[in-house]
């Protein structure tokens, strides 16, 4: 024989644990697996628990991030309508004001599509994650480039 591969696969998985060529199937070690060079080398196959892991964890990061974005948009909006009860609003803030809530409508929407992500067929093979929205970062960055934003 001309050489070839040697792997272990861990056990009650096919996920390959260690490759290393040999010149000769008579030099594979027990409990190992030989591949001929002529065929290709097993592909690893995910551990289904880890990747639901990888995805949850991932899930759980884009949740914590539109809860952020929320919570500062909604503090944003109350700020401009305490100026708007009390008559000290500026100009500018009752201009902003509707780009926030537009904002905060986009953000909350997006929030109840990742709630929806576990639902879909496939969910932590090939997830199907909602377009994240633009994030909202400072009370100037509305203002600054418009309703379109908000979109």
């Amino acid at each position: 024989m001309s050489g070839g591969y040697v792997y272990e696969v861990w056990p009650g998985t096919m996920l390959v644990k260690f490759v290393m060529g040999v010149a000769d199937e008579a030099e594979t070690p027990d409990g190992w697996f030989f591949s001929p060079w002529s065929e290709p080398m097993p592909q690893p196959v995910p551990d289904p628990a880890l990747l639901e892991g990888e995805m949850q964890a991932l899930l759980d990061a884009k949740l914590r991030q539109a809860n952020a974005q929320v919570t500062a948009l909604q503090g944003r909006i109350d700020a401009i309508n305490d100026a708007i009860e009390f008559d000290e609003a500026l100009p500018e803030e009752i201009e902003e004001l509707p780009v926030r809530m537009a904002q905060l409508t986009v953000w909350k929407k997006y929030r109840i599509a990742l709630g929806r992500v576990k639902a879909a067929p496939g969910w932590y093979e090939t997830p199907t994650w909602p377009a994240m929205p633009e994030p909202y970062t400072s009370e100037a960055s509305a203002v600054a480039s418009g309703p379109s934003a908000a979109q």
